[in-house]
């Protein structure tokens, strides 16, 4: 089940979760959050962040990688894709981080660029994106039904 929050309160939880996840990451003051629960569980926490009308940046932590299913993915992207109308949604993770990187091209992302010295002890840090477009090829028909604003919004 996708969690959305509904107070200032719930989605600086959310925030303050994933932030203890991920070292050296803030979501930002102008995130939102999306909770997955799996088992009446927290399982995984999607913050968006940076929202620039044609791009948002998206943060993933999770406890477990058993919450990321084919439609539980496709209802978090829906935010960025269907409600806001994104045309992309980027990523950033350090380059060792294999099981996010592994987790972000299962998913759809695709590799686009490397950023030399970017995070602590000068490790580098690749850069992801998914388009609106591969977004909607991919995942924009689920179970028959055709994802829309309204079905994401109450996922």
């Amino acid at each position: 089940m996708i969690f959305f929050p509904k107070t200032t309160q719930e989605n600086d939880f959310l925030k303050a979760w994933i932030e203890k996840r991920i070292d050296g990451v803030r979501a930002g003051a102008d995130a939102w959050c999306l909770g997955v629960w799996r088992n009446e569980k927290l399982a995984a926490v999607a913050a968006f962040t940076n929202y620039r009308t044609v791009d948002i940046e998206i943060l993933f932590a999770s406890d477990n990688p058993r919450w990321a299913t084919k439609q539980t993915i496709a209802w978090i992207l829906a935010f960025p894709f269907i409600q806001l109308k994104t045309q992309r949604c980027s990523a950033m993770v350090l380059k060792s981080n294999k099981r996010v990187r592994k987790l972000l091209e299962g998913v759809g992302f695709k590799l686009e660029g490397r950023h030399l010295h970017a995070a602590k002890n000068l490790e580098t840090i690749l850069s992801f994106g998914m388009t609106r477009a591969y977004y909607m090829e991919r995942y924009g028909v689920m179970n028959g039904k055709e994802i829309s604003p309204n079905a994401a919004a109450h996922a």
